[in-house]
Order: structure tokens, then sequence, then C-alpha cells
């Protein structure tokens, strides 16, 4: 479960700092696919994937950082 604290305006200070991380897990990618319509094999298949010269699924490039 994700637990978030609740701020409002007035508990905002100059200087604050907040870090949020999540691991994209293969649900993350498949569900990405739908709702964006990219439902390119490269992304979706290991087996697919693994012919090609990325040798894995190389991830969507929203994904990237």
């Amino acid at each position: 479960m994700l637990n978030l604290r609740v701020l409002y305006f007035e508990d905002l200070t100059v200087g604050m700092v907040e870090t949020l991380s999540k691991t994209i897990s293969s649900s993350d990618v498949v569900g990405f696919a739908q709702l964006t319509g990219d439902r390119n094999p490269i992304h979706l298949s290991e087996h697919f994937a693994a012919k090609t010269s990325f040798g894995r699924e190389p991830r969507m490039p929203r994904f990237q950082r």
C-alpha cells in the first residue's frame, strides 16, 4: 500500500522535498500499451524482442528517464 501524507498549501515551505519511486512491472507496460494504443510486439513479447538487435524488451520511450 502506498502511504502518502496529505499536505495543504499552508503546510509547504521553501526547500521541502518529496520523493516517489515505482518499479515498472510487466502489467504496467501492458496497461500503458492498452492506454496509448502502442501494441508493438517488441514491447509486449519477450519472445519477439529476443530476436531483435536489442535482445530483450526495450523500455517504451515514455518510461525512460
